[in-house]
């Protein structure tokens, strides 16, 4: 009798301590590793969105994306009763919560997605100094964003550090060179023109068989083919 009470004791008290342990590891992930994370980032004057634990700024993003929608309806229907609106600005139209965010807080700032930290980056001049200093090529790059879009780019230069990201690095360069942009220039010129050609096309109407003759005239490699 005495044997199982002290092994009931023994059971008790490591089950108590594995769980305490457990639940300790969880608020130092999910509290106060980003507690520590967003008093830094405000510390070296990066400054966002205020986060919400535990979801971050992921309430204010959809928030913003049903606003978008909302106005973008109205937008249209009041476009069909008069002259239709058209809206070259992308990113405000996808991304509506960067776009506000950026008219805050600039064109540098940290925005969070859940308890993980993101930096968003518009301005070609610091990724430039930023880039600069990094060290060993080692980027500081989350592992949520690594696991989470690993199956869309694969183990490609957004995804990789280190010595690997200067191989990818070292063999895609040749491939920016003036040289080789110059030589695809003309290929470049030829498929928008095609494409505006089309596009006029589709706007007013026409017959079908004249998007397949200015595909033909247009096809760059059409002279390769034939010589």
């Amino acid at each position: 009798m005495e044997i199982q009470l002290f092994l009931f004791k023994v059971f008790f008290t490591t089950s108590v301590v594995l769980f305490l342990f457990a639940v300790w590891k969880v608020i130092d992930r999910c509290w106060v590793q980003p507690l520590r994370a967003y008093r830094k980032l405000r510390k070296n004057g990066l400054k966002g969105p205020t986060p919400v634990f535990p979801l971050g700024n992921l309430g204010e993003m959809k928030k913003s994306v049903m606003n978008k929608r909302t106005s973008s309806s109205s937008s249209s229907s009041a476009a069909s009763k008069g002259s239709p609106s058209v809206t070259h600005d992308i990113h405000s139209t996808v991304f509506p919560f960067f776009a506000q965010w950026q008219k805050l807080h600039g064109k540098v700032f940290a925005y969070w997605l859940g308890v993980e930290p993101f930096l968003y980056i518009a301005d070609p001049e610091f990724l430039k100094q930023m880039s600069t200093g990094v060290v060993g090529k080692s980027w500081g790059k989350p592992t949520v964003f690594k696991n989470d879009r690993e199956p869309m780019f694969g183990s490609g230069l957004l995804m990789i550090e280190g010595d690997e990201w200067a191989h990818h690095r070292h063999i895609l360069t040749p491939a920016f060179s003036p040289a080789n942009l110059k030589v695809s220039l003309s290929y470049l010129n030829a498929m928008i023109s095609a494409q505006k050609d089309l596009l006029f096309i589709c706007r007013n109407k026409h017959a079908l068989f004249l998007v397949e003759s200015i595909l033909i005239r247009y096809n760059p490699w059409k002279s390769n083919i034939s010589n």
